[in-house]
């Protein structure tokens, strides 16, 4: 006797069950191409501030450059640009990353 009333209140609509489902949250991670750019950014601002020499085949694949590229600009001895950072030559065969004036530092 005393299940059927608590048969009959759990078949009645609670407050929730009335309501129309919250949409999930978003949780999609970024697109796989855009979080191993995120990968490569971070890992350039650690090295860089980690004061790190690069070989040119360490390099290469940080800046995605084939690595006679960047032998030839090993030649010239002159430092360029890759995105926020001026990539420096440092002589044997070394390079140094070092985050170029006006780009966004992250906060210490």
């Amino acid at each position: 006797q005393s299940q059927a009333p608590m048969r009959a209140q759990s078949q009645l609509p609670t407050e929730t069950q009335s309501q129309a489902p919250e949409p999930e949250p978003v949780t999609d991670p970024a697109p796989p191409a855009l979080q191993r750019l995120l990968g490569r950014l971070e890992l350039a601002d650690r090295l860089a501030a980690g004061g790190y020499g690069l070989t040119a085949m360490e390099l290469a694949p940080l800046v995605e450059r084939p690595l006679g590229q960047l032998e030839q600009l090993e030649h010239k001895q002159q430092p360029w640009r890759w995105r926020d950072w001026l990539v420096e030559p440092i002589g044997e065969g070394r390079w140094r990353l070092r985050r170029a004036d006006g780009g966004w530092a992250p906060e210490a």
